[in-house]
């Protein structure tokens, strides 16, 4: 309601939130960082609000919709917890593969270039940013031993890596 009350809590709510999630309770007792925000604001003037939230070791994305006609509020959320977990796994990796001192790269299956680390950039003086999409061969001229250029050729090793992991 316009006060801030639980007036309905559907069976995900109450599992999300607990029992204490029943008619009459104040939303920002169960959720206190909803504080800041100004639910009757939001009711009055029918504004939408999204509104992320941990709970314990789950991570919530709420969308918070005032219906000024009714008085009510309506929340709405999603389970965003994976999200939010390979978000962090990608961000450690990423602290990783630019820490490494050794000049790092990935491409895709068609050898175009879709990582490429701080190493890479001062061993070969090409930035992230001018790399990246575009095919190693470009910039790369790996050779065997008899000076004949392998990059962008079939012999060309990371293609016969990549088709030894297909």
């Amino acid at each position: 309601d316009n006060k801030g009350n639980i007036l309905s809590a559907n069976p995900a709510t109450v599992a999300i939130l607990g029992e204490a999630a029943g008619r009459g309770t104040p939303l920002v007792s169960l959720l206190p960082s909803l504080t800041d925000l100004n639910l009757k604001q939001c009711i009055d003037l029918g504004l939408t609000m999204p509104h992320e939230v941990a709970i314990g070791e789950r991570y919530f994305q709420f969308t918070i919709h005032g219906i000024p006609e009714l008085k009510i509020g309506q929340i709405y959320g999603t389970d965003i917890t994976q999200l939010r977990q390979r978000e962090e796994l990608q961000a450690r990796f990423e602290l990783v593969f630019d820490s490494v001192a050794d000049g790092v790269y990935v491409t895709d299956t068609d050898l175009k270039v879709i990582l490429w680390n701080h190493g890479a950039e001062r061993i070969t003086g090409w930035s992230a940013g001018d790399a990246i999409g575009k095919p190693c061969a470009a910039f790369l001229a790996k050779e065997d031993e008899l000076g004949n250029r392998l990059c962008g050729t079939p012999l060309c090793p990371l293609r016969f890596a990549s088709s030894v992991t297909e």
